[in-house]
């Protein structure tokens, strides 16, 4: 899990600095002001979610594709337990970038705290828009949402506090406090990338813009340029609010000349979609080879070709909430046991018990395709030679343990130790595990379907492969090749 964090910060990070190369190569001199702004809070955001989605790619390469016949056990947990425990090197790490995270949450909240402080005790009036409050030269000229702080204790004739107060109206109509207020806060979680403070100095200046260019719209140019000229000298500002005063002025100016002079290149806009497209498929795409190997709404029978889905569909009139649960194995009065699916959200018992019995019978045999990637791990001592007779994919008795389910599962838990290297790493999940109970009861060809890594695989290998004899499936009457699947979860306490 704490790996897992890890390389979502990694990836996310990679996004964040090449879409940042991206807008400093081609956009951040252009005058396509609005774009410029849905370009750096679009770009942060798809840095955020790119590599927290996963869109699996479904391929055959390097497949070996057959229809194998499963029968899927309800499985088993393995937790770490024992000892002394100690914090791993990992867990340092992300206790020490949380404790940052915090801090800077706390800054950033005590920040938005004194603005309030402020408004409530400074001398303040309503506006149509906003509420001025006047900061009789303690705070500079600067808003925040809907808070119009303005220093009247500058000495400025009203034709410049007509343009100021133009610039600092737009920064309120545009919500461009809420730009800072998101970019702040994916600092307190990327505070250690310099691109997430190179994408706020952008999108402070990009504000500044827009706000100098609907001045313009209004006033000569020449005047309002002028008055940045002479507000230079002013350069105290709040980190989180929008400011008059912002600096460079130079490129304000500068921005403003172009205005008139540039065309803006919206091609160079259109350059950004084949590298978002490139950074989906690379950080959201996953080659999924395998399946999970639980229970699939479309698992059909090979004797009722109804899916599982068709079954519930039937009931859904009745039952519109009810769901497939989990996979429990039933005793038959010959001591045997078979494997059954629960439902969810069904009342009535006698009508739980029917379908249970009815989509049980759809998941008795399952078909599991794509089974296998270049060779999976196999057991030391087991035989591994493909087998030369049958396996069948229909019987009349499912292979059981010798002494049953429950004795079979407490092996397991007795016998299979958390590896080390998994439990410094700090890696949890589900091994599926395959094998094919022989017609002499033996077990054999265990492979991995789907592993963690880690020496977890390889642990649950050994276990199933050690394990004891099992009773053989029957098919009229004679003992038969049959092949099984249980998951062991590996679960960190």
């Amino acid at each position: 899990m704490i790996n897992q964090f890890f390389s979502y910060l990694l990836e996310a990070s990679i996004c964040m600095a090449i879409f940042y190369l991206f807008f400093r190569l081609l956009l951040w001199k252009e005058v396509f002001f609005v774009w410029n702004r849905m370009y750096i809070l679009g770009t942060l955001a798809l840095s955020l979610i790119i590599p927290a989605i996963n869109i699996p790619l479904q391929t055959t390469q390097g497949i070996a594709l057959q229809e194998v016949f499963v029968i899927q056990l309800q499985g088993t947990t393995v937790t770490s337990s024992g000892g002394t425990y100690s914090f791993s090197w990992q867990e340092w790490i992300l206790y020490i970038y949380l404790s940052i995270s915090l801090l800077l949450l706390g800054k950033l909240a005590f920040q938005i705290t004194k603005l309030w402080y402020y408004s409530r005790n400074f001398s303040a009036s309503r506006a149509t828009n906003y509420k001025l409050i006047l900061t009789e030269g303690k705070l500079p000229t600067f808003s925040f949402f809907k808070l119009f702080f303005w220093d009247n204790s500058q000495d400025i004739s009203e034709t410049d506090k007509a343009q100021i107060l133009k610039h600092e109206l737009t920064h309120i109509r545009q919500w461009h406090s809420a730009d800072i207020l998101f970019v702040e806060i994916v600092k307190a979680f990327f505070w250690f990338h310099p691109a997430v403070y190179l994408f706020k100095q952008s999108v402070q200046q990009v504000h500044e813009y827009l706000a100098d260019a609907a001045v313009v719209q209004q006033y000569p140019a020449g005047n309002y340029i002028q008055l940045l000229v002479s507000q230079t000298l002013h350069t105290q500002s709040i980190s989180i609010s929008t400011s008059f005063h912002q600096p460079p002025i130079k490129n304000r100016i500068y921005m403003l000349q172009k205005l008139k002079q540039a065309r803006p290149a919206f091609w160079k806009i259109a350059l950004s979609l084949p590298i978002i497209v490139a950074l989906v498929f690379v950080y959201s795409c996953q080659k999924s080879d395998l399946s999970d190997l639980q229970v699939d709404k479309n698992i059909t029978s090979t004797k009722s070709q109804l899916t599982i889905e068709e079954i519930l569909e039937k009931y859904r009139s009745k039952y519109p909430n009810i769901t497939v649960g989990d996979i429990n194995m039933f005793k038959n009065p010959d001591g045997t046991s078979n494997p059954r699916l629960t439902i969810k959200n069904v009342d009535n018992i006698t009508d739980k018990l029917k379908i249970e019995e009815e989509i049980s019978q759809a998941a008795q045999a399952f078909l599991a395709s794509q089974l296998a990637v270049s060779p999976p791990p196999t057991a030391p001592n087991a035989p591994d030679a493909p087998l030369a007779e049958e396996i069948f994919q229909e019987v009349d008795e499912q292979p059981t343990p010798v002494r049953g389910y429950d004795t079979f599962f407490k092996y397991i838990s007795e016998n299979i130790s958390y590896p080390q290297e998994a439990r410094l790493k700090g890696i949890e999940g589900k091994v599926f595990v395959q094998f094919v109970v022989h017609n002499d009861g033996s077990i054999r060809n265990v492979q991995v379907l789907k592993g963690i890594g880690s020496g977890c695989d390889a642990e649950a290998v050994k276990v199933i492969t050690n394990a004891p004899k099992w009773n053989p499936g029957m098919k009229n009457g004679q003992p038969v090749n049959v092949r099984m699947a249980v998951p062991i979860a590996f679960k960190l306490n």
